[in-house]
């Protein structure tokens, strides 16, 4: 938010020079020609209405420019943080990632998980061997050939209830979960098929132990990565810029905020006058020893 300089202080002189001021309607305090006894004339009047008027226009003019000063310097000092607060969080974060993959390898390297995943790659081209022969046979059954049309067919009406305008969702999904089985026969059948192989049943249950094997050393991995000094010292650090960042961008719509405020009691024609009345009284007290 940046105050149009010349925008508010023409809004506020018009706004000044509109309507008159307290002090010249006669009930300001009196003046030596009051005093004296003395009536002013029309014009003098007038002449006095007019200079307190220019006054009011000064201080004004003043005021705005005194306000789009400090509001530039407040968003550029906001602004600033912000960028230094996102820049270290990036470092930060960086630094994090570096930590955990150096902490993953060395982890890993001491768990013997590269073995692990050398058994699973066996594992899996045991099972290929031995399931090909069983799948060939049965992909060329009568009855496969048969649950493989019903599954293609059970795909193509799930399709078109999706594409059906005219159902509810809840619909939709009741008649998706009625097909849905029906999409599977194919791959039902040679499960079955697998399973009553000896080889093939064989091959798969070493490949499933040797994938939940892994699946274990990886939870360990994770668990000590995490307690890792170097990795917790740089978690720490992420948290801590995060929160300079929230911090920074909180500020900065408090400045938005205070600006707002600002220039709509500049625009009502409100000048902060306790700042120049302090200051005159600051000048005019003598110093307290």
């Amino acid at each position: 938010m940046r105050i149009h300089f010349r925008r508010l202080v023409g809004f506020v002189v018009v706004a000044c020079l509109a309507s008159p001021l307290h002090a010249a309607d006669g009930k300001g305090p009196p003046n030596k020609k009051n005093n004296n006894n003395r009536k002013e004339s029309p014009q003098e009047k007038a002449r006095e209405l007019a200079q307190k008027q220019r006054e009011e226009a000064e201080r004004l003019r003043k005021a705005a420019a005194d306000l789009a000063k400090e509001e530039q310097a407040a968003f550029a000092t906001a602004n600033q943080e912000i960028t230094e607060a996102k820049n270290a969080h990036r470092e930060s974060s960086k630094t994090l990632a570096d930590a955990k993959a150096k902490a993953t390898q060395e982890v890993e390297k001491s768990l013997g998980i590269e073995k692990a995943l050398s058994d699973i790659k066996a594992a899996q081209k045991a099972f290929d061997e031995a399931a090909e022969p069983v799948l060939k046979s049965v992909r060329e059954s009568a009855d496969y050939k048969t649950a493989k049309q019903k599954a293609a067919a059970a795909e193509a009406a799930i399709k078109a209830i999706k594409e059906d305008a005219s159902l509810s969702e809840a619909d939709q999904r009741k008649r998706v979960m009625e097909l849905f089985p029906r999409t599977l026969a194919a791959a039902d059948i040679e499960k079955k098929a697998l399973k009553d192989h000896p080889a093939a049943a064989a091959a798969n249950a070493k490949l499933d132990a040797a994938q939940h094997r892994v699946a274990e050393l990886r939870a360990k991995v994770d668990e000590k990565v995490e307690k890792d000094e170097v990795v917790r010292s740089a978690r720490q650090a992420v948290e801590k810029t995060s929160a300079a960042m929230d911090r920074a961008e909180a500020k900065l719509a408090t400045v938005k905020a205070k600006a707002a405020v600002a220039e709509k009691r500049l625009q009502a024609g409100i000048v902060p006058r306790d700042k120049d009345d302090n200051d005159k009284k600051d000048k005019g007290s003598p110093k307290k020893d």
